[in-house]
């Protein structure tokens, strides 16, 4: 929770994936709209604000069947830089595996309070991701969902893609290329140093260069 905080505070990049997203929004619930006692009903402690829940399909009595598993759509209602990592899609799909989700009961507060819930499921009431980068951060993001299930190494992940790229001071770049092009889009490295002097000290001060470019044909 507290290097949640830090990130959101000090605009560093994060992804937020699963019980991480679940944290985040418990951590802006305490920390920005001012409920200092929000929890997740996965937590034995006692509060009057359980900003988690666990869903209606979650019954803590029984073994077996009870998460939310396997391939499910969502729908994004707003332009964020998530949607836009996802080729600026309406509806995408992702896997699921989790027994708890935000208490549809705040999302409204919380929202007030500036969190943007940018994803929700196909009803509206499951909230599947929100998006608070912009001006004011670089890419602050957090998922219900499990993107790692399927990232491959030559269609990585929107989400880990975007976490990388705004590490690296890349995303707008990335972003600002035509959705049909940005498979040619290529991170390269290039290392300069005075060749002349082979001494080892020339090589701890060497500057790498990223840029980004999209290849053509």
């Amino acid at each position: 929770m507290m290097a949640i905080k830090w990130c959101r505070e000090k605009k560093i990049p994060m992804l937020a994936v699963c019980l991480g997203f679940q944290l985040a929004v418990i951590e802006y619930a305490r920390n920005v709209v001012g409920l200092t006692d929000a929890k997740s009903g996965e937590s034995p402690e006692i509060s009057n604000n359980v900003v988690v829940i666990d869903m209606p399909e979650h019954n803590q009595g029984q073994l077996g069947g009870t998460m939310l598993l396997g391939s499910r759509s969502f729908n994004f209602n707003q332009e964020c830089k998530l949607k836009e990592l996802y080729g600026n899609k309406d509806v995408a799909k992702e896997r699921h595996r989790h027994r708890y989700e935000v208490n549809p009961d705040y999302v409204t507060r919380l929202t007030k309070a500036g969190m943007r819930f940018v994803a929700s499921n196909d009803d509206g009431t499951r909230m599947e991701a929100f998006d608070l980068s912009g001006p004011d951060h670089p890419y602050f993001v957090g998922v219900q969902y499990h993107p790692e299930y399927l990232t491959r190494p030559l269609t990585p992940s929107p989400p880990y893609l975007g976490l990388l790229l705004a590490c690296l001071d890349q995303l707008d770049s990335y972003l600002s290329f035509p959705v049909d092009k940005r498979k040619k889009w290529r991170l390269q490295t290039r290392r300069d140093y005075d060749e002349s002097d082979d001494s080892d000290d020339d090589i701890d001060e060497e500057e790498t260069v990223v840029q980004a470019t999209c290849q053509s044909k």
